[in-house]
Parts: structure tokens; C-alpha cells; sequence
């Protein structure tokens, strides 16, 4: 059962796969030259997830290249969609060799951590998390060579790789035994074991013994049958303790209350440290493990990982339920518990996220910044969480799953797309992109397999597509779609330059702003059109019989000025309400369907004459939506259209502390000087006009306090001269304006769905 020894890439000779962890010599698996160090800060960092069978298999210079435009030419017909459909069940070809090709185009989006999906040997033909060898890399996916030589050409580019980690289960490797036959699976029993029936074969038959690697379990410590609780299927995924006890459909559960299986546990993934030098680990399913067990795994890795120069290796757990779970097993978020040092902020968290365009959706906006959960004092330290946009789950969603650029389909969807992946980028936590939504993927479907999508072909191609590729170098997509967007915000992190504003996006506190949606128009403009548009809604109301509504409706456009005559009308049923009127569920559906385009918004002259600051107010839903970081003496405000169809213009409130203090440094070198933001990224600006400006960021194109341009050398001269003549037409200082209650603002104009961030 020894393999040959073979010799990786970076020249060392691997011992065999070894059989037993008794076999393990860890120290001689160390690479040569020492571990790779951790990250200074984690949060630093930008993650990407992609599946290894999915991402790439290295051949996409032999099929075409998917456009967009030509979507008509790629799309399968309808009699072929049921077997592309049934495809996705079975191992579609991507591999680690393939990854390894493709890291250029991972490192050009911005990426500075990429996160693999299982590369352990399964149990059977489909690419799951079901392991039959804990210590051998599945040969569908390569060799441990080549996920050696992965990681050490990611770490020369400068990025640090994560490992997915199963430690609660492993594949269906043993029938139960029940009334004399053998079978998969038995139901949930909270007392005495289901009697073990035998080992599989590697065709999935009982075998009476283990006499090949490819039958039952491996290393040989975990083909002990009291090492698994054998209590059957869970049925209640939310009653402890058969969540923790359980199988996962026919996976089979870990005893990890038994000391030894835990410890072979700890053995099993410290090698995979030595042997790979991997970054950290993403680990599986932690909900259903023990507490006490998750925090003796979690100390037993990271005493090893420090031990061999890995001083913050990181630990981030898939935790699903609801927040006080998570908690948890952070300890509470003290770091002193020795447990996970971050969660992924699946669920609740990232449904507002994917929903933040989705004006019929429910979900409260100002959720995603301040949810009243257990974990919102840990959201904003920032270095406890994965954001998460969408995943290979996305355990929010029940009957049907869906990308999120599928629930953001319709107008403008890959800049809707692109603006969300931003959003992550912005807010405090470690952003995590899943592989395809940089492309604005669209899987939806009745089952997680809708959500894996092949990038380099394949039977399983993305958006129903067979046989062609989704990696474009040579042609990218405009700042406005997701892959551009994506490098253009990184490019700010601390990841690539330690500069104010990229420390202020990544360790900045985060405050929510008022906002004041304003009109377009003067406010005689505004009147007369108001007038217009008044008289077509009065005539239309009263051909639907609503006579007795219409001085109502009026009255109260004329008193509250609101930002939709959905508003209005609510309004006015309140009212009709009070007066006991019966025909209010008649009259909304009639003010609803009457055709208006009255401007319910102030205009800015009337918000600056106003001493009493009434208007300002919290975002709501379809308008502008404004947050800061702020960090020391730099606040960097992004500002977001949530309209995915429609232009909006607000008035946006920024530190007035801050503006202060720039204002008063400026007076005293100008005597008229006055204050102004300048804007770092606009999601309308073209590829040329981004690459402008990364290369001549606020920190060397301006001075801190926002004034005139640095000087430049002669070397740099007519290129420097170039950069500043773009930036100069974009016209990217905004005036700081005060209101009479000592309000500082902006006043921001967006197209629809668009994104902007000022310093």
C-alpha cells in the first residue's frame, strides 16, 4: 500500500501517503527555507473562494473565450439544459495545475488570500466534502505536489492560502447494520449506537476487511467504529444535542467528545501545515461540533503553527444558526479562549447584503451596517468576520438557490454586482469574493449544485453554457463591472500601499450618515412641474372614483415633501383610517396605480435655509445611501445610488470635527481657501481614467489636507503632467459645504446603482 516516493516541485522528496499517523515526521515535512510568516494584520487582506474542481483546468487556450454581447452564441439549447443540469453532480475536471495557471488573473482583481475548497481524497465520484483518505489530496484534483508548488507560487506573488478543513465527519465509508441488512444511512436516535454493519469497498460494496487504500477510511486510527457517534441522519437541524451527534445525510459523524479521535484529528491537519505551508484553515461546519472540542482542535493547531514561525495562523469557522452561535466559538470574542479567531457572517448578514438593490425586498438597509445582533461590537472591531456577499450555500436560502447575480438581475447588473462587492470591500471585516461574482455569475436553482458554476468550461459551464471559458486578460471589462471595480477598491488596502486611506478602508471606525435627498431642479422648476403633474394626478384619481381622496392626497404632498408618492399615499390612508373610511385597501391599490412623476424632494436652497435641519434622515430604501471610516485625521465616505434604475442626488453629512480642523489649515495658508473632498473611485469612470488614478493616488497627486498637487521630479514630469490633466477634467474635488446648524456636507449626484468614494 506504499507508493513509490515521488519528488516535488520545490525539490524535496515526500515520503509515501503516509497509512498511519504514527508514519508522520512533521519536522522532516517542513520546507527547507522555513514556514512562510502570517500576515501582519488579516484584515489587511482580501479573500477569494473557488472550488478547485470548478475554477480551472488549465486548457482554456483551446476553447473560446464567453462574451457577453454574443451570450445567444454560447447559450445551450433547451433540449441539452437537463443533462448540463445533471452534470453538476459529477467531478467537472478543474485542478490544482489549473488554479496554479490562472493565478495572475486571481492576483489581478486585487486578491491578496485565496481560500481552496476540499482537495482531500473522497469517497465518492463527486466533488463534496465527504473525505475517505484525510491525508491524501483527491487524485481528480492532482498531486500533494502540486498543491505544494500552488502555494509557493502564491506566496512568491503575495498571496497566503487558506484550506478548507472537515473535522466533524467523514465521507460514507460504513453501512449501519439494521435487521440483518446493510444500509447508508438510520434514523436519528439520541441513545445506544446503531450497530456497525461493514467497511465500504471502493466500489461502495461491504467488505468484510480493509485491504486497499481505496477501501473503508484512511490513516488507518479513524477505522476504529467507536470512533463515530453512529446515531444516525439528523432530522432537526436546530435541537441540540442531534445537530452535534448526527450524520450529515450519509456522511458519517466524528465522536469528538473520545480524546483520541480528537487528537488524530489535530495530527491530521498539522500535517497538511507542514507539508503545504498553508496560511490558515476554513473550518467546516463548526456548529456541529462540541464547544469543547472546537476550542482544544482550534489551540492544538495554532500552538503547532506558532511553534514552526506561523505566529497568526488564522482560523476562521462556517458557523451557521444565528449570531449568538457564532459567538460562541469565539469565545466571546477574547482572544485568550483559544478558539476560532473568525467566523464567516453567513446568513441574515449577507442576505441585506445581496438585497440592498432589491427595492421589494423587506430587509432593513440600516441592518447591514448596525444590526442588532450578538455580533455587532465584533462586526465593528473588523478583524473578527468574513464578510460574505454569496457562496457554494448560501444557507439563507431554502427551495431555491441563487448567486447573487441572479437576485440582482434586471437593469445594470453587473455594476449592481460590482457596487455590492465593493460594499464588502468598505466595511469593517476580512472581505471574501466568491469565484464568479467578480463576473457577475448568475446559478440559481432548486439545489446547491446551481451555485458551482465551471469558469474555464466544461459540461457545467457558467450561465448555461458548455464548452467555453470566462477568463478574459486581454479585454477587461469597464470600472463599472465587478472584476475592475474589484482591483480599483483593493488597490487602496493596506495589502498593496500603507497610506492613510487604505489603513482608514480597512481599521477605520465605521459611522452610518444622514443623507437629504434633493431634486434635480431650481425650485421654480420644481413648482411648475409639481403643478403639471399635480393636475394629471387629480384627473386620473377622479376617473377611478377617488373624489374623496384627492384634497387629502394634496394636503399632504403640500405639508411633507416625501421622497415617493408611495409615501404619499400611505400617508393619506393613515388618515382615511382615523376617519373610519372603508375603502382604504381600494384607494391604496387605486393611488398606486395613478401614473405620476410629481418631485416630492426639497431643493437645496430650501434645505440650506432651513435652520432646523428637519430633512436630514437616515437612508431609506431606493434613495442615497452614505457611510464613513474614519481613522485618526481621515475620513474616507463612500457614498451608494440603492436605486437600480434611477439617478438620485443627496446632500450628504461628513466629521464635522474633521472638516474643522482641514478648514482651518487651509485659512491659514489661503485666505479664501475652501474645503473639499476629493473623489478616489467613481464606478462610471472608464478603465483608462481608473488607471489614472491609481497610479496617481490622493496621497502623492495631494497633499493630507487636500490642497494643491505635490511637486513631482523631472523623471516623472510629462506622465506625472498626463495624470494630473485626467484628474483635473474629472473634476474630482467636491466643495464641503455648512449648513446653519453647523452641518458639513457634500452634495453628490449618482446615476443609477452607481458608487462613489470621496476623502
Amino acid at each position: 500500500m506504499q507508493a513509490e516516493q515521488p519528488q516535488a516541485a520545490s525539490g524535496r522528496v515526500l515520503p509515501p501517503v503516509p497509512t498511519s499517523l504514527e508514519d508522520l515526521d512533521l519536522e522532516a515535512l517542513l520546507p527547507e527555507g522555513g514556514a512562510h510568516p502570517s500576515p501582519r494584520r488579516w484584515n489587511d487582506q482580501v479573500c477569494y473562494f473557488l472550488l478547485p474542481d470548478r475554477f480551472s483546468d488549465g486548457k482554456e487556450s483551446e476553447r473560446a473565450l464567453y462574451k457577453p454581447e454574443r451570450a445567444a452564441e454560447f447559450a445551450l439549447p433547451e433540449g441539452e439544459k437537463e443533462a448540463w443540469a445533471t452534470s453538476a453532480m459529477q467531478w467537472q475536471g478543474g485542478n490544482l495545475r489549473g488554479i496554479m495557471s490562472q493565478l495572475p488573473y486571481i492576483k489581478g482583481l486585487g486578491i491578496t488570500t485565496i481560500w481552496l475548497g476540499p482537495i482531500y481524497k473522497q469517497r465518492i465520484d463527486e466533488p463534496t466534502y465527504a473525505i475517505q483518505n484525510f491525508l491524501e489530496v483527491d487524485p481528480h484534483l492532482g498531486t500533494r505536489e502540486d498543491l505544494i508548488e500552488l502555494v509557493k507560487l502564491a506566496h512568491s506573488m503575495g498571496m497566503y492560502v487558506l484550506l478548507d478543513v472537515i473535522f466533524n465527519h467523514t465521507g460514507d465509508n460504513f453501512f449501519y447494520k439494521h435487521e440483518g441488512k446493510m444500509v447508508s444511512t438510520m434514523p436519528y436516535r439520541d441513545h445506544h449506537k446503531h450497530p456497525f454493519g461493514a467497511w465500504k469497498d471502493e466500489h461502495g460494496k461491504p467488505c468484510e476487511k480493509i485491504q486497499s487504500l481505496e477501501d473503508g477510511v484512511w490513516p488507518k486510527e479513524f477505522q476504529d467504529p467507536e470512533w463515530y457517534f453512529r446515531a444516525g441522519t439528523i432530522a432537526d437541524w436546530d435541537k441540540h444535542p442531534e445537530f452535534v451527534r448526527g450524520d450529515f445525510m450519509t456522511l458519517k459523524s466524528l465522536n469528538l467528545d473520545r480524546g483520541d479521535t480528537l487528537s488524530a484529528l489535530v495530527q491530521v491537519y498539522r500535517y497538511w501545515i507542514a507539508l503545504t505551508d498553508c496560511d490558515g484553515f476554513r473550518l467546516d461546519t463548526v456548529k456541529h461540533v462540541p464547544l469543547a472540542a472546537a476550542q482544544r482542535f482550534c489551540q492544538g493547531i495554532h500552538e503547532f503553527a506558532h511553534s514552526i514561525g506561523k505566529d497568526k495562523f488564522l482560523m476562521v469557522g462556517e458557523v451557521s444558526g444565528p449570531a449568538p452561535m457564532r459567538l460562541r466559538f469565539l469565545g466571546g470574542g477574547l482572544p485568550f479562549t483559544h478558539n476560532l479567531d473568525a467566523v464567516l457572517d453567513i446568513g441574515e448578514q449577507s442576505k441585506r447584503l445581496c438585497n440592498m438593490y432589491t427595492l421589494s425586498d423587506q430587509c432593513d438597509l440600516q441592518l447591514v451596517f448596525q444590526a442588532k445582533d450578538a455580533l455587532e461590537n465584533l462586526r465593528e472591531a473588523g478583524f473578527l468576520h468574513f464578510i460574505v456577499l454569496d457562496d457554494h450555500d448560501m444557507i439563507w436560502q431554502y427551495d431555491e438557490k441563487a448567486r447573487v447575480g441572479h437576485i440582482n438581475d434586471g437593469p445594470l447588473r453587473e455594476k449592481r454586482v460590482a457596487n455590492l462587492t465593493n460594499v464588502q470591500l468598505t466595511l469593517p471585516g476580512i472581505p471574501c469574493i466568491y469565484y464568479g461574482t467578480e463576473l457577475a455569475l448568475n446559478g440559481h436553482g432548486n439545489h446547491d449544485k446551481y451555485l458551482r458554476e465551471n469558469l474555464f468550461g466544461g459540461d457545467f459551464g457558467a450561465f448555461a453554457t458548455r464548452g467555453c471559458h470566462f477568463f478574459d486578460r486581454q479585454h477587461p471589462p469597464t470600472c463599472a463591472s465587478p472584476p475592475s471595480a474589484i482591483y480599483a477598491l483593493a488597490r487602496y488596502l493596506p495589502a498593496y500601499a500603507l497610506d492613510k486611506v487604505g489603513l482608514t478602508l480597512r481599521h477605520g471606525r465605521m459611522y452610518l450618515r444622514d443623507v437629504c435627498p434633493i431634486a434635480f431642479t431650481t425650485r421654480a422648476q420644481r413648482d411648475e412641474s409639481d403643478r403639471v403633474e399635480r393636475e394629471k394626478l387629480k384627473k386620473n384619481l377622479k376617473k377611478q372614483g377617488s373624489h374623496d381622496a384627492v384634497d387629502t392626497l394634496l394636503r399632504q404632498a403640500s405639508l411633507s415633501r416625501a421622497h415617493s408618492i408611495e409615501s404619499i399615499a400611505s400617508d393619506t390612508l393613515k388618515n382615511l383610517k382615523k376617519n373610519n373610511n372603508r375603502n382604504t385597501k381600494t384607494l391604496r391599490r387605486r393611488l398606486l396605480r395613478a401614473n405620476t412623476n410629481i418631485d416630492l424632494r426639497l431643493t437645496e436652497e430650501e434645505v440650506m435655509a432651513d435652520e432646523h435641519a428637519r430633512w436630514w434622515r437616515e437612508s431609506r430604501r431606493g434613495e442615497v445611501l452614505a457611510w464613513s471610516r474614519i481613522h485618526y485625521n481621515c475620513e474616507v465616505l463612500v457614498v451608494l445610488n440603492t436605486h437600480p434604475t434611477e439617478e438620485r442626488r443627496a446632500l450628504v453629512t461628513i466629521d464635522r470635527r474633521l472638516q474643522e480642523r482641514k478648514l482651518e489649515a487651509k485659512l491659514r495658508h489661503h485666505e479664501n481657501a475652501q474645503a473639499t473632498m476629493s473623489i478616489l473611485y467613481h464606478s462610471q469612470w472608464s478603465d483608462a481614467t481608473l488607471e489614472a488614478v491609481l497610479a496617481s493616488p490622493t496621497s502623492s497627486l495631494y497633499s493630507s489636507s487636500g490642497g494643491a498637487p505635490a511637486t513631482t521630479t523631472a523623471e516623472e514630469g510629462s506622465a506625472t503632467e498626463d495624470k494630473e490633466r485626467i484628474i483635473r477634467q474629472l473634476q474630482r474635488s467636491v466643495p464641503v459645504q455648512q449648513q446653519k446648524d453647523g452641518r458639513f456636507f457634500v452634495s453628490i449626484s449618482l446615476p443609477a446603482a452607481a458608487m462613489a468614494i470621496l476623502h
